[in-house]
């Protein structure tokens, strides 16, 4: 079988076959075959319509030149009255599994939800995730409640999030954690640490607090007030009255 190939970056990348966008409300197919034949299927809930034709390659961009509707193409082919489909069209590959097709919307060979996931016991996390739109949020569970963490921004080239070895913050025993996008859970794992129990040197305290390590603090007043937050060694509280307080660490 011989498949269409093209120079992608300097290596050799096969371009035969089906390539979708990602969008929930609109879905491109382009289909490339050996033969230099390429079939275009639209559908929106405004239009929908199918175009083939022939394409061409040149350097890391594709030239297509549509075949002409003939009458009852154009009837099986529902658009909207104002749009014009155009009999030409340039495509730029990106990579090895994006093709860009407009100016914000890319197509790809590869299924949405493809990608990788491993976590160490030391909360190295390796994560690969076709590009989701917006962000992601890494959120932990601290204090028995969900907190963020981290927020990743989608990569410019609108394919993967791909983390190698991030260093996720890590309290001793279970840690719980999950991505999300948009209100929805992409991801949830729990890790067992081993990272040592947080202790306190001295259980009186003058004006200052001393971990045995860093760790995640909150210090609250009797009426639940958080007064004092944030990650450290020490905490610096000698500004504040003589009294009783609440302390949430590790």
């Amino acid at each position: 079988i011989l498949c269409v190939q093209t120079s992608v970056l300097g290596q050799e990348e096969l371009l035969a076959g089906k390539w979708s966008t990602s969008l929930d409300f609109t879905s491109c197919t382009y289909t490339f075959d050996s033969s230099n034949t390429v079939t275009i299927d639209w559908r929106s809930c405004m239009s929908r319509y199918r175009r083939s034709g022939h394409y061409y390659v040149h350097q890391d961009s594709i030239f297509i030149n549509l075949d002409s509707l003939t009458d009852l193409g154009k009837q099986l082919n529902r658009t909207n009255a104002q749009r014009t489909l155009p009999y030409k069209d340039t495509l730029f590959i990106i990579g090895a599994h994006e093709i860009k097709i407009g100016k914000n919307t890319s197509v790809y060979n590869t299924p949405y939800d493809e990608g990788t996931f491993s976590i160490t016991d030391t909360g190295l996390l390796t994560f690969t995730l076709r590009a989701y739109v917006g962000i992601l949020l890494i959120q932990q569970v601290r204090f028995y409640t969900w907190q963020t963490v981290d927020t990743l921004l989608s990569p410019k080239s609108y394919f993967y999030f791909d983390l190698q070895q991030y260093k996720l913050p890590m309290h001793s025993g279970a840690n719980e954690f999950r991505i999300m996008n948009e209100g929805k859970i992409v991801k949830t794992f729990t890790v067992d640490s081993k990272v040592a129990k947080v202790t306190l040197h001295r259980k009186r305290i003058k004006d200052r607090i001393v971990f045995s390590s860093a760790t995640c603090y909150e210090l609250m007043d009797v009426y639940g007030h958080t007064l004092l937050k944030g990650t450290s060694t020490t905490i610096d509280c000698s500004s504040l009255p003589k009294g009783t307080y609440f302390l949430k660490y590790d």
